[in-house]
């Protein structure tokens, strides 16, 4: 197994620690508690930033939650990961919540992050926590977390199903 190998199979999931701060309209900064709410208007942009850690490791990412919002993550002044549903929705006028992911690279150590929410909904302001770890082990604390929901909501799906058919035979 080399160094390389080793690095990736570590299997690390933490909550990112960081002092945020609110970017008001104004430009003013305010302290904020990450996971929390600031207050905002509906389709108000909400741009709270943080420091990176001055060492970053090799294959470390960043999860973000969203919910019901659009997000922009910057790492100094360059984007690197945007999600919108905006153009891509059938119906509906929200993006669905989801995990944005960042990879970060050694050379972000220290930069300034910058994560932007926009939302129509009373979501406007939350902020989920945030991950941090190799993606793998993000993916399997994510899973773990929300793995029984999920195979819950499978099987009643399946069990639906089965109920549909079996009354579509019966002539009920």
């Amino acid at each position: 197994e080399s160094r390389a190998e080793k690095e990736i199979l570590k299997f690390q999931c933490d909550e990112f620690q960081g002092d945020w701060e609110y970017i008001s309209d104004t430009g003013e900064r305010i302290s904020v508690e990450i996971p929390g709410k600031v207050e905002a208007e509906a389709g108000e942009e909400v741009r709270i930033v943080t420091t990176l850690p001055d060492e970053i490791d090799e294959n470390r990412v960043l999860a973000f939650r969203t919910v019901w919002q659009d997000a922009r993550i910057y790492v100094g002044n360059e984007l690197r990961t945007e999600y919108s549903t905006r153009e891509s929705r059938p119906f509906g006028r929200n993006s669905a919540f989801r995990y944005v992911f960042v990879e970060l690279e050694e050379g972000d150590a220290g930069r300034e992050l910058m994560y932007c929410l926009t939302t129509e909904t009373k979501y406007s302001g939350t902020i989920r926590e945030i991950y941090t770890g190799d993606k793998i082990g993000v993916m399997m604390h994510l899973i773990a977390e929300s793995g029984v929901k999920g195979i819950l909501a499978a099987f009643l799906l399946m069990l639906s199903l089965l109920v549909l058919i079996t009354c579509s035979g019966c002539g009920v």
